[in-house]
C-alpha cells in the first residue's frame, strides 16, 4: 500500500515521463508488472499500455499533460 504523497509522486513521474517520450523509464519506474488496464478501448495487458502510449505520443508530438492539481487517498 502507497501513502498519498507517494501515489502522487508516482502519478507526477508518469507525466513526466510521458511528456518526455520517454517508454523505458515509464517501463522500469512507474508501470507495474501489475498494471490494471483502465483506458477504454485499451486491451487488457501491459504491453498494450504501452502501446497506446506510443501511439498517443507519436499523434500528438507537441501536446503536453500539465498537473496544475492533484489529490490523492489511500492507495
Amino acid at each position: 500500500m502507497f501513502t498519498p504523497e507517494e501515489t502522487k509522486a508516482n502519478a507526477m513521474r508518469f507525466f513526466d515521463y510521458f511528456n518526455e517520450g520517454n517508454l523505458e523509464g515509464l517501463d522500469k519506474e512507474v508501470i507495474g508488472e501489475e498494471y490494471i488496464q483502465h483506458s477504454p478501448g485499451v486491451p487488457s495487458s501491459r504491453q498494450s499500455i504501452f502501446q497506446f502510449i506510443g501511439q498517443t505520443i507519436a499523434s500528438f508530438k507537441v501536446g503536453r499533460f500539465e498537473i496544475v492539481d492533484m489529490i490523492a487517498v489511500g492507495d
